[in-house]
């Protein structure tokens, strides 16, 4: 990020960090830490946009928001808007650059991938919303510098940038995790799956880890799926145990576990495959993530044999050498 080191960076949010979506919070966390680094001093502008509302009063909303945020700073200044795949925060940013205001736009995500993706697993017409974003994106004032969270994204993203200047702000995982016991090599005694329904990205994955348990259960009747995540109802199937939300994240990745990541085909990176690289645990991910990750004994990839392949995880009990360790390729 091209700033004075004297200057302040504001950086402005749909709502109160707190009071976001798990990932927009990590997000957010993620742009503190890389300011921090570079010395920076940061100033959150929460805009209280109403993210259930429609999509005409969130762009009327972030118009209005434009006025307040153009009032309170100066050319000179920094901001960050944290868009994150939502289309009325770009139109705040573009608003903002038209008002003569230094605006890097943070992307995260890939608009592209992020439209493969939807169209997918969702189809109807919320699936058009990363076409409407990076037609917006095009059109904007090339002055409007974009962040994304890897270079897979930003490359995926070449034609809608064109020649506008990106900067590549990648996640960062909490250094408890790297202090996590290691794995032993008696066993993997546990699968472990944080899991947000409200994401499309991982309800597929979900489903069809419940379905498949059972015949993995019966051939490994001491190995527990443990799942973790805001909203997960109890499921009724044997060896599966739900633990809702991890106030401590080492809970999530302690011990002789191996980490199924339930994303499919998505933009962006992960947080779990984040935090699972960080703790030094094995892999079980799809293989449209397989970019996102070096090669590694410990990186199981599975495209529809997700049974074979976890039952193969499961009978591997090597260690895996430190320096074949899974780490992320960004």
């Amino acid at each position: 990020m091209d700033v004075d080191s004297r200057s302040e960076v504001y950086i402005i949010t749909e709502a109160a960090p707190e009071q976001q979506a798990p990932g927009k919070t990590r997000r957010y966390e993620h742009y503190i830490a890389r300011l921090m680094s570079a010395q920076l001093s940061a100033t959150t502008l929460p805009l209280l946009v109403d993210s259930n509302a429609s999509g005409v009063r969130r762009i009327a909303a972030s118009f209005r928001a434009s006025r307040s945020v153009f009032k309170r700073t100066r050319r000179d200044q920094a901001l960050v808007v944290l868009g994150l795949g939502e289309v009325h925060m770009l139109l705040l940013a573009v608003f903002l650059v038209l008002a003569q205001r230094k605006v890097t736009y943070d992307a995260c995500d890939s608009w592209k991938l992020q439209w493969y993706s939807r169209r997918a697993q969702m189809g109807g017409l919320r699936s058009f919303v990363p076409i409407v974003g990076g037609l917006v994106q095009w059109l904007a004032p090339r002055r409007l510098t974009v962040s994304y969270i890897s270079r897979r994204d930003a490359s995926a993203d070449t034609i809608i940038l064109g020649r506008r200047k990106v900067d590549i702000v990648p996640p960062e995982a909490a250094a408890l995790l790297s202090r996590i016991p290691p794995v032993s090599n008696s066993g993997i005694e546990r699968v472990v799956a944080a899991v947000d329904l409200n994401s499309y990205h991982n309800r597929h994955g979900f489903e069809e880890i419940i379905d498949i348990w059972p015949a993995v259960r019966a051939a490994f009747p001491n190995v527990t799926l443990d799942l973790y995540g805001k909203g997960l109802s109890q499921v009724d199937v044997e060896g599966v145990r739900v633990f809702g939300w991890a106030k401590d994240i080492r809970d999530v990745y302690a011990g002789n576990s191996l980490v199924y990541v339930t994303n499919r085909n998505g933009s962006g990176v992960p947080n779990k495959l984040v935090e699972a690289v960080a703790s030094q645990r094995p892999l079980l991910v799809h293989e449209s993530l397989s970019p996102l990750l070096t090669t590694s004994p410990w990186v199981y990839t599975f495209r529809k044999d997700l049974s074979a392949r976890l039952v193969e995880a499961l009978k591997d009990s090597s260690i895996c050498p430190s320096d074949q360790l899974p780490k992320l390729r960004l």
